[in-house]
């Protein structure tokens, strides 16, 4: 009895270590054997830890001046999936007042001069809401509005001034032979006419001759306005309008650059934009054109230089 118990014993533990061989080799061929009809797992959002750090660090470093060493911060909040300004954010160990690192890279790309990079990441963060009691959305309004003014000034290039075209000589008359018989010239017969000369009448005025306008110089003006010198701008213009009083384009760039001193500077200085207000108007009513408007106007700055 005692060997009959003691082979089935071993019987059963032969079978059951077959069976356990036979389980981890069928995993062993689901792991390697690809599964073509479900799709990829996708990493989740990470724990908001993860992006409050960085994004702290990041936000101070901007602060600071430091902005090409804030940008892989800010950069590396924006991976772990926290993309949406909050004004609460992470846990007691990495508390955030305000979270939002689209305008904090929008800021610092904006100092280093990519310009492009700075105004995509302000319109991602306008997107993901605004918070009319915080100062960056104040701010990110400000910086989007001169971003898209510098982007279309950009695609406009500056009018260029005419050039005399030079008027060719007359050609002198090819010279008379010296030899030979000399033929008779025809005498020349004296044209009457039209009508009747007028007769000067003493002490009548005489026509009066309307001289052209000089060509309006802009490309000074227009430099400044592109590097953000509005005062300089602002100046140039002035002066210019004392040599083309009726010039209309003088109106657009002085309006486009204090308008956009208003917005930027923040100074919430009336006479600014009352002056630039008066400008766009002046432009408009000489006739200007929709398209130069266009060129030196934002959609955000026409708007806000519209008449009340």
């Amino acid at each position: 009895m005692k060997c009959r118990l003691a082979r089935s014993t071993s019987r059963v533990r032969f079978v059951r270590g077959a069976l356990t061989a036979v389980v981890a080799a069928v995993v062993v061929l689901a792991t390697l054997v690809p599964n073509t009809g479900l799709p990829a797992p996708q990493a989740g959002i990470l724990p908001p830890d993860s992006a409050a750090r960085p994004f702290l660090e990041g936000r101070e470093l901007v602060e600071k001046g430091r902005y090409a060493e804030a940008i892989p911060k800010l950069e590396k909040a924006l991976e772990t999936g926290h993309e949406r300004p909050q004004e609460s954010f992470g846990t007691s160990r990495h508390a955030v007042d305000y979270y939002d690192p689209h305008y904090w890279l929008g800021v610092a790309f904006m100092e280093t001069g990519e310009e492009s990079r700075a105004l995509a990441h302000l319109r991602s963060s306008a997107s993901g809401g605004s918070f009319p009691n915080r100062r960056e959305t104040e701010d990110r309004t400000r910086r989007i509005t001169e971003l898209e003014r510098r982007e279309a000034a950009r695609r406009e290039p500056p009018p260029r001034e005419s050039t005399p075209v030079p008027v060719p000589s007359p050609t002198p008359p090819p010279p008379l032979p010296t030899s030979g018989p000399v033929l008779p010239q025809p005498t020349p017969v004296a044209t009457p006419p039209a009508g009747p000369t007028p007769v000067p009448i003493p002490g009548a005025p005489g026509p009066t001759l309307v001289p052209s306008p000089p060509p309006v110089r802009l490309a000074d003006a227009l430099t400044a306005l592109a590097a953000g010198n509005f005062d300089e701008c602002v100046a140039l213009v002035r002066a210019e309008r004392h040599r083309s009083p009726e010039a209309r384009e003088l109106d657009l760039v002085e309006a486009s650059a204090l308008g956009s001193r208003y917005v930027l500077e923040g100074r919430r200085d009336e006479a600014l934009l009352s002056a630039a207000r008066a400008n766009l108007a002046s432009f408009r009513r000489k006739g200007g054109a929709a398209r130069a408007e266009a060129t030196f106007i934002s959609p955000t700055l026409r708007t806000l230089l519209e008449p009340r």
